[in-house]
C-alpha cells in the first residue's frame, strides 16, 4: 500500500515533508559525543584530527546550528551552519545535516542538492536540486542522494518513539542511511520530528548527535 505503513492493523500515512522542513534563522542546539574504543579506527581518526574535544576517554562536544537560507533563482534554499562559523566566508555546513546538502522545501516535497561549502551554495542552480522526497513514502520505499563517489540511501521510513532526557518524544519518524563509498558501506539512523525536526542522528562515525531542548 503506496504511502501508508501498516502497525498492528492501522494504517499510518507517511508524510515526510513536516518531518524534513527547517525553520529560517532557528537555531538548534546539539550534544554530540561517542564513547572511545581503542579497537574502533574510525574514532581513534577523528581523535588524532581533533584532540581538543576529547574528555577523558570520551568525544563530547556542545554546538548551535542555525538555519539560513539562499535565493537560487527564486526558490529559498535552506543550510545549516554553526552558529559561530557564521562569520567566515567558506565555511563548511554540510556536516551539520544528515543530508549534507542544500534543500529546498516546495509543494509538500523535499529537494536535495548535495554541497559541503558555502562556496558551493553560489554555484547551485534549482537544477542542481535533482533528488526528491515525494510527499508520501512508505515502508519500502527507498531515497537515493549521490555526491560524486559517495552514495547515501534513505530506507526503513517507519514511526518511533524517542527518550531523551527522560522524556518522550511520540511518532518520530526514524530513517536508516546507508553511506556508500566505492570499498566500502557504513550504516546510519536519524530520528525526526514533526516539530522539533531531527532530534537524534547516531552518524556513520559512531558518533551521536542529540537535540537539547
Amino acid at each position: 500500500m503506496k504511502g501508508k505503513i501498516i502497525i498492528a492493523g492501522i494504517c499510518r500515512t507517511i508524510r515526510p515533508f513536516e518531518y524534513f522542513r527547517l525553520n529560517e534563522n532557528q537555531v538548534d542546539s546539539f550534544i554530540g559525543s561517542f564513547t572511545k574504543d581503542n579497537a574502533d579506527s574510525n574514532y581513534l581518526k577523528i581523535e588524532r584530527l581533533f584532540p581538543g574535544l576529547a574528555v577523558e576517554d570520551d568525544f563530547r562536544e556542545k554546538y548551535e546550528v542555525i538555519y539560513k537560507t539562499r535565493n537560487i533563482e527564486g526558490h529559498k534554499a535552506f543550510y545549516a551552519i554553526k552558529t559561530k562559523d557564521t562569520i567566515y566566508h567558506d565555511a563548511s555546513f554540510g556536516p551539520n545535516h544528515f543530508l549534507f546538502s542544500a534543500l529546498i522545501f516546495e509543494n509538500g516535497k523535499v529537494y536535495i542538492a548535495p554541497s559541503f561549502y558555502l562556496k558551493d551554495l553560489h554555484r547551485l542552480k534549482f537544477a542542481d536540486f535533482k533528488f526528491v522526497i515525494p510527499e508520501k513514502l512508505s515502508k519500502r520505499d527507498t531515497i537515493r542522494v549521490v555526491d560524486k563517489r559517495k552514495e547515501t540511501i534513505l530506507h526503513n521510513f517507519r514511526f518511533d518513539d524517542l527518550i531523551i532526557g527522560g522524556k518522550k518524544y511520540k511518532h518520530c519518524l526514524l530513517i536508516d542511511l546507508l553511506i556508500k563509498w566505492p570499498d566500502t558501506t557504513y550504516h546510519s539512523k536519524v530520528w525526526l520530528h514533526n516539530k522539533f525536526g531531527v532530534l537524534k542522528w547516531i552518524r556513520d562515525t559512531g558518533r551521536t548527535d542529540i537535540r537539547l531542548l
